[in-house]
This record gives C-alpha cells, sequence and structure tokens, in this order.
C-alpha cells in the first residue's frame, strides 16, 4: 500500500508558502518601536541625570578650590581674577583648553565659541557662571543650589550666598565681565519654578568668609 506524503497535498503547499500578513507586520514594528522607545527614553533619562550630576559637583568643587587658594594665599580679601583662574580650579570634565583658559559647561561642553563657564571675583564674593544652560539644567541647578542648601539656612553646601539666573547676553563670560559682576553683586535665591524663564545664564554665588 502506498502512502501519499502530505507534503504533495495543495493545503500543505499553500501552508508552507504562506508569508506575514500586514497586520502581523505591523504588530511586530509596533512592539519593536514601543522597546526601542523605552530603551531611548532610559538612556536620555539617564544622561540627562549625568550632566545634572556633573554640573553640581563641578561648581562646588571649584567653589572649595577657590576657598583653598584663598586661604594660602597672600591675598588681602579680593578674589581676583588671577587667583580665581588658576588651572586646577574648575572641574577637570570642563576643561577645553589652557591659554587662553577656555571651560565649557555639562551641557554645551564642546561648543567653544558659545558657551563657557567663567569665574568673576568680587571682594571676598565670587561666582561660578554657566552659560547656554538649557532649561532643565536651569531648574536642576535652581533646586540644587537653593536657599535651603546655604549653610547659613542650616543646609550643607558652605558659603552658597545666591542663585541668580537670567538670559545671556553676551556668548563669553570671562573673570572681568561687566555682565557677570551684575549677576554677583547682588545674589539672591530664586525659585525653579519662576526663574527659568528666557534663561540660559546661571551664577552660582559664594562668599569665602561663610566658608
Amino acid at each position: 500500500m502506498t502512502v501519499q506524503s502530505n507534503a504533495n497535498l495543495p493545503d500543505a503547499n499553500f501552508r508552507k508558502l504562506r508569508g506575514f500578513t500586514l497586520t502581523e507586520i505591523a504588530i511586530v514594528l509596533g512592539i519593536a518601536g514601543l522597546i526601542l522607545g523605552a530603551v531611548w527614553g532610559a538612556a536620555a533619562s539617564v544622561y540627562g541625570n549625568m550632566k545634572i550630576s556633573d554640573a553640581q559637583k563641578g561648581i562646588t568643587q571649584t567653589a572649595l578650590a577657590v576657598r583653598s587658594l584663598y586661604s594660602s594665599s597672600n591675598d588681602t580679601g579680593i578674589a581676583a581674577a588671577a587667583l580665581i583662574t588658576a588651572p586646577g580650579i574648575f572641574s577637570v570634565s570642563w576643561s577645553l583648553s589652557t591659554n587662553p583658559i577656555i571651560i565649557g559647561n555639562p551641557w554645551i561642553k564642546a561648543s567653544g565659541t558659545i558657551s563657557y563657564a567663567g569665574i568673576v571675583g568680587l571682594g571676598s564674593k565670587f561666582a561660578v557662571v554657566l552659560t547656554g544652560v538649557s532649561a532643565d539644567g536651569c531648574v536642576a541647578l535652581l533646586n540644587y543650589f537653593s536657599s535651603a542648601a546655604s549653610n547659613a539656612n542650616g543646609g550643607l553646601i558652605m558659603g552658597l550666598i545666591g542663585v541668580n539666573a537670567k538670559s545671556a547676553a553676551a556668548a563669553v563670560v570671562t573673570a572681568t565681565s561687566g555682565d557677570a559682576t551684575a549677576l554677583l553683586s547682588t545674589p539672591g535665591f530664586l525659585p525653579a519654578k519662576t526663574g527659568c524663564t528666557g534663561v540660559s545664564e546661571i551664577a552660582i554665588s559664594f562668599d569665602m568668609t561663610k566658608m
């Protein structure tokens, strides 16, 4: 007796040659898109948190370095530009060049001609000034360097006396910038919810006598 193989039957050939339907392809692509979207969102969140953390640590590190130089120098109380811009003051990850000293902030680190971090001295007070800060960066900085963070109010950040924010009038902020001096002359703490509209420049102010 001869047994006929199912492979030779018309229905079997049809099932063997049948491909994916448009509906099935759409479902697969939709699932892949959801997975890629989740991965992309998670990566963006991690990258954003890294920039915020880098800014917080870099500003605090810079402030402590300025205070250290101030306490061991022959300076009479003026945070001079030469003192503040000495090598090693800024966070290493922000350094773009040394002659002249150019520092990139965590939000626009490699721009060179657009955004810098600068220091300005005014008596025993000084400010770390970042330009080109994003809206999210502005909110993060104003939240972190808030009034509650100042040691004058029981916080942990020594010498913190204010955070100013404004739209940047110039691309470059230097140690002798009149614009930066204006930011530092009346330091105060701005609330994050109202202080970041149209802002691209942040000045974190410190007083070395309170550190």
